[in-house]
């Protein structure tokens, strides 16, 4: 009579198995670290892209009302109690109004708001909209000439400048989120191209 003997298999050992099990997590673990990484990268890049995307959406409309206005006038207040920089006195303000046309009851006002926004409000619709959020610099506007000194009268041929520092700290969180802040600036000049 013949034995039969049971063939063993090879097998893995519990600490096979135990060490197979630590390297996989290990694994899991870098990728899971590198994906949330990326996540908070994304998040940081997409608030500096939105508040960019605000400011050069407003430079650009606000560039192409100044060339083709009649009057613009460098101010301080808001759409309710603005009131023009008196001659004499340094033409920087807060806040800036744009008569497209000759008719003086039809214009454009955009100011720095107390609530760190730029805001815009005409005549024609008025409806009062946010352009732009976490803008830090309360003196938006200057009135220079052509050498880039600000004037201290109301020239015909001024240059408009437009300065907006961003300050995105406090961005849905995003300090406490990692420490993730953005500061950053736009700035562009314009005249109008319509010289009286």
């Amino acid at each position: 009579m013949r034995l039969l003997l049971k063939q063993s298999r090879p097998g893995f050992t519990l600490v096979e198995v135990q060490m197979a099990i630590a390297m996989l997590l290990l694994v899991i673990g870098v990728a899971a670290s590198i994906h949330f990484f990326g996540l908070r990268m994304f998040q940081a890049t997409r608030m500096t892209l939105e508040a960019t995307d605000d400011a050069r959406n407003f430079i650009g409309s606000v560039r192409d009302e100044i060339r083709s206005c009649t009057i613009v006038q460098v101010g301080k207040g808001n759409y309710s109690t603005f009131a023009e920089v008196p001659d004499d006195t340094a033409q920087i303000g807060n806040a800036l109004q744009i008569f497209p046309g000759t008719n003086l009851t039809r214009y454009t006002i955009y100011y720095h708001d107390v609530d760190n926004t730029l805001k815009r409000w005409d005549t024609t619709t008025k409806k009062l909209s946010t352009i732009c959020d976490y803008v830090t610099n309360d003196m938006v506007f200057a009135a220079q000439d052509f050498r880039g000194n600000v004037l201290t009268n109301n020239e015909n041929n001024r240059v408009i400048e437009i300065t907006l520092k961003f300050l995105q700290e406090g961005y849905k969180g995003a300090a406490q989120k990692g420490g993730l802040h953005d500061y950053y600036q736009a700035q562009t000049k314009v005249t109008r191209r319509k010289v009286l």
